[in-house]
This record gives structure tokens, C-alpha cells and sequence, in this order.
């Protein structure tokens, strides 16, 4: 028997496992050669994150077609109330599991709803994500900041800390 040991195993949304992982196995009698798995799975997508007022990053959990990707049309944002932005533009990055969209302006902290479809992985054949719906908030936030420390360093000094960067 064979013990096998993994360390610092991290997923695409960057979670990383603590410790080692630990797989024992045992060595065949007999050479036998490796038949790879069929990968019969769509994509699917991960997660969205606004990254400014006007641009998406979406995560999907493998490698997807870039000209599927790429392609603004396969993407479209639904809002619970007013009018949602346009997908103007669409990206592929991450190393082929992530695309970059840039979008209408995003109100802050608005309830939106990524439509996702039409978007093919690698395998052969491909395996095609006919629509997935991923919820999500607009960029920004709409919370002051608050005052997490006030102490006296001299006589005529004072130190403040807030919750979040301020305004120059």
C-alpha cells in the first residue's frame, strides 16, 4: 500500500484546505493503463463579483470556450425593481474560468439577477450551459463608516480608526 499526501490545495474562489490531504492506494498486480474520466458536465458558474460600478468578474468551475465567454449576448442582468444594466462587453481571463464583463452603471447594493447561457467548456465533445440565473448585489455599498477606536496619544493628539478607508 501507498500513501499519498497533498498539500496546499487551493480552489479557484482562493479557499484554501488546511493541512495535508491523505489518499492511501494499492499498486496493481498488473499494469494498467488509465482510462481519463468522460467529462459530460456543462459549466457552471461560481460566482459573480462586482468589481467596479461597471464590471462583473464570473467565476465558472472550468475552462469555457472563449468565444462563448467572450460574447456580450450570452449574458444579460435582470433587476427586482428599476431598470437593470446592459452587458456592453464581455472578456474571458483567469486562465479560461473567468470572464470580465463590463456593464451600464450598477446602482449600489441593487438586487440583480446574472442571466448566463450559451456557454461551452473544452471537452470534446462540448458541453454546453444552456442558462443558469446567479444572484447578486450592484458595486459599492451604501454604509457610513463607523468609528472602531478613539484613543489619546499625547496631550494634543488623538488616533481614530474606522471600519472602512475614507474620502481624501
Amino acid at each position: 500500500p501507498y500513501e499519498l499526501t497533498i498539500g496546499g490545495i487551493v480552489d479557484v474562489l482562493g479557499n484554501a484546505v488546511s493541512g495535508e490531504l491523505k489518499q492511501s492506494c494499492i499498486a496493481p498486480a498488473a499494469y494498467q493503463p488509465f482510462t481519463p474520466l468522460a467529462d459530460t458536465s456543462p459549466p457552471k458558474v461560481l460566482g459573480v463579483l462586482p468589481k467596479s460600478p461597471t464590471g462583473l468578474l464570473v467565476q465558472f468551475d472550468k475552462k469555457v470556450s472563449p468565444a462563448d465567454a467572450g460574447t456580450a449576448a450570452n449574458y444579460a442582468i435582470l433587476a427586482t425593481s428599476g431598470t437593470p444594466p446592459t452587458v456592453l462587453g464581455a472578456a474571458l481571463q483567469g486562465g479560461g474560468t473567468s470572464a470580465l464583463l463590463s456593464t451600464g452603471l450598477q446602482a449600489p447594493e441593487a438586487a440583480y439577477t446574472l442571466v448566463v447561457k450559451n456557454i461551452s467548456d473544452l471537452a470534446s465533445p462540448p458541453n454546453v450551459l444552456t442558462e443558469q440565473q446567479v444572484k447578486f448585489k450592484g458595486f459599492g455599498d451604501t454604509t457610513p463608516p463607523k468609528l472602531t477606536f478613539a484613543g489619546a496619544i499625547s496631550p494634543t493628539e488623538i488616533v481614530l480608526a474606522f471600519s472602512e478607508p475614507l474620502a481624501p
